[in-house]
């Protein structure tokens, strides 16, 4: 999971941090450079960045996340919507008892993370 961007307030902070929480909880790896061998899963982002107002080198890892088709949430998204990019899930696909965990499961075995 690449992390980008600089969260420019308290609240965005906040959202950071849960989401790195719960990038560590399920057993993936939090980083700021996007894999050059495409193991990276998701990006997670900050407004200013999909706002393009941004460093330059935040500007270029949003380009390769792009470029390599790496699915991208934005930092106030539920983090549970990083399960929903990975496996192009929607609410209305899953069955009602489906397991969000065993999904995430299979992703990290694909990855060779689990």
């Amino acid at each position: 999971m690449v992390f980008v961007g600089t969260p420019a307030d308290s609240d965005e902070m906040a959202r950071w941090a849960t989401m790195l929480d719960w990038v560590q909880a399920h057993g993936l790896q939090a980083t700021t450079q996007i894999s050059a061998e495409g193991r990276t899963v998701c990006a997670v982002t900050t407004d200013d960045v999909l706002d393009c107002y941004c460093r330059p080198a935040d500007a270029m890892t949003l380009q390769q996340v792009h470029a390599q088709g790496v699915p991208c949430v934005n930092v106030f998204d539920d983090p549970d919507r990083i399960l929903d990019v990975l496996t192009g899930a929607t609410e209305a696909d899953e069955p009602p008892d489906a397991d969000p965990r065993e999904e995430l499961s299979a992703v990290g075995r694909y990855m060779g993370v689990a």
